[in-house]
């Protein structure tokens, strides 16, 4: 959003876990809406319903949201840790998971991972250890 603001073009996708979706409904809906169920290992992107702020933030900047699965952002989580030695929580993962599970955004590409607020055995048991 910060680059949008100083004029760029950058287009911003959002990645939400499968087991939630609300922001995506939300946004084909152009209305706040709650997800039926939530089920997910991101505790970060576990609200039922997206935020009043956030959603319009959303509804302005975001061209699109990619839904992914809960094995796929572990699967995140695990390569961020050994690859590039970062602790990031499931829900700070999310974007990389979307580029594993085959989304392809115009490069040059910028992934926010944010997090490692988790704690630590939930941490070891995401990576495998």
């Amino acid at each position: 959003v910060a680059l949008q603001l100083e004029g760029s073009r950058a287009e911003i996708i959002a990645a939400q876990p499968r087991g939630n979706g609300s922001l995506a409904r939300s946004l084909a809906a152009g209305r706040r809406i709650a997800a039926d169920r939530v089920e997910t290992i991101a505790d970060g992107l576990s609200a039922a319903v997206p935020g009043e702020l956030g959603f319009a933030i959303a509804r302005e900047r975001v061209s699109e949201v990619a839904l992914v699965d809960d094995p796929t952002i572990a699967a995140a989580v695990r390569r961020l840790a050994r690859d590039e030695r970062l602790m990031v929580e499931a829900a700070g993962a999310a974007p990389l998971a979307a580029l594993l599970e085959g989304l392809r955004p115009k490069p040059p590409v910028v992934l926010v991972l944010s997090g490692a607020n988790i704690a630590p055995r939930a941490w070891l048991e995401l990576i495998g250890e």
